[in-house]
C-alpha cells in the first residue's frame, strides 16, 4: 500500500512525460475536425459528391435574453443528393468563448419523431451528427435542432451584438432561409443591419416588428451559395446585457471543500497523533543497526542505508576496508560469519557479499547486487506495523475521491448540461498526476523526520510547481464550454490542496512512536552535541566519530556530524588500510571514506536499484469586417 518513491528527479521526469501526453491528447482532439476547419478557411467543400446535400429550407430563430442566453431553434429541410448520403454534421463553433447547452434533435414528419444523432467536442466546436447511418438512400428529411447558446459579455464591443444566423461553414447551397431574432429591452431603434457574405460591408434591409411586446428582427433570403455567412448587427443601450452565470459547476468545488473539511475532521478526531517527544541518547537505541534505523526514519531502504551497514560491520570488527585505491575499494573479511544473534537481513547481506571469499571487490560482485531486493524485503518484515493501516486507507480513499471529482466534473457537465452523448473521457487523465502528487507528498511525509526544513521546502515547492503545471494543462485541455477557466482553476487548486493535505492522515502506530522517540533523540544528539562533550567522548573512545558516522548518514545529519569534529584530533579508524605514503589527517580520511562509500554504493547497489540508486545521494557527507464576424453560425457537412 505504501509507495516507494525512488527520487524526486525521476518523478519530475515522469511529470514531464504526463505533461507531454496531455499536449498530445489535445493535438489528437484538435485533429478531429481539422479537415473541416481547413476546408472552411480555404473555401472548399469537405465532402465529395457521394455525400452531397442541400438545405431546401433553413429556418433559424434566436430568442435573446438580457443575460445573453439565447434559446435557438433551427428547422432544416435537407435534400440528400449523394449516393452515400446518410446524414450530415452540424458544426456549432465555440472559438469566441461561447458555450452551448441542452442540445436536442428530432425529425419532423407528421409530428415529432426521434432521430439518430450524437454530440461530441473537437477543435473548439460542438459537432452534432444527425441522421440514420443505417439508411444509405435517404432523400428528404426535416430536422429540428434546439439548443441554448450563451454569448460571452466580454466579447461584445460598443454595445453591438453581432450574430451569425447563417454560418460560413455550410458546405452546401441553401435554397431558402428564414432568419429571425427576438431581442431583449434596450434595443436601439433603427440600429439593425444585415451583411451577407464573408467580409461584406454592404448593409441589407431587415424587417423589424414587435411580437408579444418584444422587438423581432427578421429576413428572408433565397439562393445562398455554400460557405456564405449571414450576420445581423444589432445596437443596444448601455447596461442592457449582464453576464450569464451558471452555478452548476461550483457544486464540484463545494464537494471538494467538503471533502477537505471531512479529512481535517477525521484527522482531528481519529488520527490526531501528537508530536513524538525525542528521548536523547548517546548511541543507537536498542542496539539497532543503521540499516534498520534508515528504514524506520523514512520508511524506505535507501542505497546509503545498505552501504552504511558495511561501515557498521567495520566498526564492529567484522570487516576492514582497503582504501589504497579510492576508486576501487576492497572489502576484507575478518570473521567467518556474523554473530548468531544478528538479524537475518545482516546474515543475507554478509553471505552474499563474501560467499566463500575473504576479500571482495564491490565492482565485481554481482551476487550482492542481486540480493538487494531480498535484503529490503527482510528489513520490511522487521518493520511491519509502522503506520496505522486504517489511516493509510482513509488517506488514499480521500485522495482518490479528490482526483475523481476533478476528473469527472467535465464529463458530468457535458452529459448533464450539453447532451447525454457528450462524454469527455480525457478529463479522467487528471487521476494520473493526482496520484503522482499524492506519492510525492507521501514521500515528504515519510521523510519529514529525516529531512531538514530547507529540503522539505524544496520538495514541497517542487510538488506545488508540478500541481500548477498539471492544473495549467487541465485548464487548457478541458473545453471552456464544459467548465469555465475560473472554475477549472479553483477546482484544481482545491483538489490538489486536498490531495496534499490527505497525506497528513497517515499516522504512526504506538509501537512505531516508541521506536521513534529513541531514534529522534539519537539524531538530536548527533546534530546538537557540543565540542566540549565530544572531546570528552573522544578521550573515552577515540573511534567515536567512525562509530556514529554510519548512523549520521542514514539519519541525514552526516554533514553536521563531520563539522563538529573540525579542529579536533581524530585518529584514523582501526578498520582502514591505506597507502603508507598518505598523510592521514581527519579531513583526508573523511574524504577517503566518503569517496570509497560512494564507489561501494554505486558498484554494489546501482545495478539492483537501477535509476533510483544512481540518482540518490550515496556515501558519507553532503549536496475588422462584419460578414461572418459575429457569434454563432458555424455550418455543416455531409457524411
Amino acid at each position: 500500500m505504501m509507495k516507494k518513491v525512488a527520487s524526486f528527479r525521476i518523478l519530475c521526469l515522469f511529470a514531464i512525460i504526463i505533461a507531454l501526453a496531455g499536449v498530445m491528447i489535445t493535438a489528437v482532439f484538435k485533429d478531429g475536425t481539422a479537415r473541416f476547419a481547413r476546408a472552411e478557411e480555404s473555401g472548399q467543400s469537405v465532402i465529395d459528391t457521394a455525400h452531397n446535400f442541400e438545405l431546401d429550407e433553413y429556418d433559424v430563430f434566436y430568442d435573446v435574453s438580457s443575460d445573453l442566453k439565447c434559446a435557438v431553434t433551427e428547422v432544416m429541410r435537407v435534400n440528400y443528393l449523394g449516393r452515400k448520403s446518410t446524414g450530415f454534421v452540424r458544426v456549432l463553433p465555440l472559438n469566441s468563448g461561447e458555450s452551448i447547452k441542452n442540445i436536442s434533435v428530432y425529425e419532423i414528419t407528421d409530428g415529432k419523431k426521434d432521430v439518430d444523432y450524437s454530440v461530441d467536442y473537437a477543435d473548439e466546436n460542438i459537432n452534432v451528427d444527425i441522421g440514420d447511418s443505417s439508411n444509405k438512400y435517404q432523400t428528404t428529411c426535416t430536422y429540428t435542432l434546439t439548443y441554448d447558446f450563451i454569448f460571452p459579455l466580454r466579447k461584445i464591443k460598443d454595445n453591438t451584438l453581432n450574430v451569425n444566423l447563417v454560418g460560413s461553414g455550410w458546405s452546401c447551397n441553401i435554397n431558402s432561409a428564414s432568419l429571425r431574432i427576438a431581442l431583449p429591452d434596450g434595443y436601439i431603434d433603427g440600429s439593425a443591419e444585415m451583411y451577407v457574405g464573408a467580409g461584406s460591408e454592404e448593409v441589407l434591409e431587415v424587417n423589424v416588428s414587435t411580437i408579444d411586446g418584444r422587438v423581432n428582427v427578421a429576413a428572408d433570403l433565397e439562393g445562398l451559395p455554400s460557405l456564405t455567412p449571414v450576420t445581423f448587427a444589432l445596437g443596444f443601450e448601455d447596461g442592457t446585457f449582464s453576464e450569464y452565470f451558471d452555478f452548476t459547476p461550483y457544486w464540484f468545488i463545494i464537494a471538494l471543500v467538503i471533502l477537505l473539511l471531512a479529512a481535517a475532521l477525521v484527522k482531528l478526531l481519529f488520527f490526531n497523533k501528537l508530536k513524538v517527544a525525542p528521548v536523547v541518547g548517546f548511541d543507537a537505541p536498542d542496539g539497532m543497526d543503521p540499516l534498520l534505523i534508515g528504514k524506520l526514519i523514512d520508511n524506505k531502504v535507501n542505497p546509503e542505508d545498505i552501504t552504511a551497514l558495511i561501515f557498521y560491520w567495520a566498526d564492529k570488527g567484522y570487516v576492514r576496508l582497503n582504501m589504497e585505491d579510492q576508486n576501487n575499494p576492497v572489502i576484507l573479511r575478518e570473521v567467518s560469519a556474523l554473530p548468531a544473534d544478528s538479524p537475518d537481513y545482516q546474515h543475507i547481506a554478509f553471505n552474499k557479499l563474501f560467499g566463500t571469499r575473504y576479500e571482495v571487490n564491490p565492482s565485481k560482485n554481482s551476487s550482492f547486487a542481486n540480493s538487494v531486493g531480498t535484503i529490503r524485503q527482510r528489513v520490511d518484515a522487521h518493520t511491519k506495523g509502522m503506520y496505522n493501516t486504517v489511516s493509510m486507507g482513509v488517506s488514499i480513499m480521500f485522495s482518490v475521491l479528490a482526483g475523481l471529482i476533478m476528473g469527472l466534473a467535465p464529463l458530468i457537465m457535458g452529459v448533464a448540461t450539453v447532451n447525454s452523448s457528450l462524454i469527455f473521457i480525457p478529463s479522467i487523465l487528471i487521476l494520473i498526476p493526482a496520484l503522482i502528487t499524492y506519492g510525492l507528498s507521501e514521500s515528504v511525509w515519510y521523510n519529514r523526520m529525516k529531512f531538514g526544513k530547507p529540503k522539505i521546502i524544496l520538495w514541497m515547492t517542487g510538488i506545488v510547481l508540478f500541481a500548477v503545471a498539471t492544473s495549467a494543462i487541465y485548464v487548457l485541455l478541458i473545453p471552456d464550454c464544459l467548465i469555465g477557466k475560473l472554475v477549472k482553476s479553483i477546482l484544481c487548486f482545491v483538489g490538489f490542496a486536498a490531495i496534499i493535505f490527505n497525506v497528513c492522515l497517515v499516522s504512526h502506530t504506538k509501537e512505531y512512536d516508541e521506536q521513534l522517540k529513541g531514534i529522534l533523540g539519537f539524531k538530536q544528539f548527533i546534530a546538537t552535541v557540543e565540542k566540549p562533550q565530544l572531546e570528552k567522548m573522544l578521550e573515552e573512545n577515540p573511534q567515536i566519530y567512525y562509530h556514529i558516522l554510519p548512523y549520521a548518514q542514514v539519519l541525514g545529519v552526516s554533514d553536521k556530524w563531520e563539522d563538529k569534529f573540525k579542529g579536533l584530533t581524530v585518529a584514523p579508524p582501526d578498520w582502514v588500510v591505506t597507502n603508507g605514503n598518505t598523510i592521514i589527517t581527519f579531513a583526508v580520511m573523511n574524504s577517503m571514506i566518503r569517496h570509497s562509500a560512494g564507489k561501494i554504493a554505486t558498484s554494489m547497489i546501482a545495478r539492483a536499484a537501477s535509476v533510483a540508486a544512481s540518482s540518490s545521494h550515496s556515501g558519507f557527507g553532503g549536496g475588422g469586417s462584419h460578414g461572418g464576424g459575429g457569434f454563432g453560425g458555424g455550418g455543416g457537412f455531409g457524411r
